[in-house]
Order: C-alpha cells, then sequence, then structure tokens
C-alpha cells in the first residue's frame, strides 16, 4: 500500500487570503421583530473563520435585543444580545458557505422597538477554491 503525502505538495503552497465582508447596522433599519437586514453577499466556497460584532451605541428596546447571522436559510452565528456596547463574543455554528448567499440579521425585539443602537460587524473568510498566487516555499524548512 503505497502513502500520499498531500501537505506540501512539491514543497509549495498558494497562499489563500482572508477577506473581510463589513456592514454597519442602525437601529432605523429595524421597524418590528423579526425583521431582517440584508447586509451583504458571501462568495460560493467561503470558509467562514471568524465574525466580529461592536455595539457601538447600545441598542435600547424595551426589554431585551437579540440578533442572529444567517447565510440564506441556515443560521451561521449564535443569537446575542446588541442591548449593551462593547466588542461581543460571536459563535460561528456553520463554517461553509456552500453556493454562497446572502448575509442577514433577524432580530428578537421584548417590549418596544429601540430609539437608539448603532453596531459594525465583521465577517472574515477564505475563498478556499481560490488563491492568490504567491507561493510559499517550505522547501527551506523541511528536508
Amino acid at each position: 500500500m503505497a502513502t500520499l503525502n498531500k501537505t506540501r505538495e512539491g514543497q509549495r503552497n498558494q497562499k489563500k487570503g482572508i477577506s473581510v465582508a463589513h456592514a454597519t447596522i442602525d437601529f432605523s433599519e429595524f421597524d418590528a421583530t423579526g425583521d431582517v437586514a440584508e447586509l451583504f453577499e458571501l462568495p460560493e466556497n467561503a470558509h467562514i473563520a471568524r465574525i466580529h460584532l461592536n455595539v457601538k451605541t447600545a441598542f435600547n428596546a424595551g426589554t431585551s435585543m437579540v440578533i442572529v447571522g444567517k447565510l440564506g436559510a441556515s443560521t451561521v452565528m449564535a443569537s446575542i444580545s446588541i442591548a449593551t456596547t462593547g466588542v461581543k463574543t460571536l459563535t460561528v455554528t456553520q463554517l461553509d458557505a456552500g453556493t454562497g448567499a446572502q448575509f442577514t440579521l433577524t432580530t428578537t425585539v421584548v417590549g418596544a422597538m429601540p430609539t437608539a443602537g448603532k453596531a459594525e460587524i465583521m465577517v472574515e473568510y477564505i475563498e478556499y477554491t481560490k488563491n492568490s498566487g504567491e507561493l510559499t516555499d517550505y522547501s527551506a524548512t523541511t528536508t
């Protein structure tokens, strides 16, 4: 039986670049609970590496306000409250963008709709079927 080592084929790997999709979220975009904000399109064959959320002005909804990130119909970001300011730690629940889709946020509001609130959301992703064209030379570090 033959062993095939594809980890460093030819001692060179083409580099992958990280892309970032960004959107600003404003309280005025949400009129009712369940509203969906369409933010940006992620390309096909994208691996979602991280999602960052920075709430700059708290969304002052009645009792609570949470958002859920979706890519098409699939949830890719666990729900998180945006009622307080600061950088939020987000859990990515789906890594592969598949055929690509619109990235959206869906709101759940308890009580009155917010009259203030602003946040920045950034999704870091890698298009794993595309290359930057650069080569990383591993031959100097391996035998």
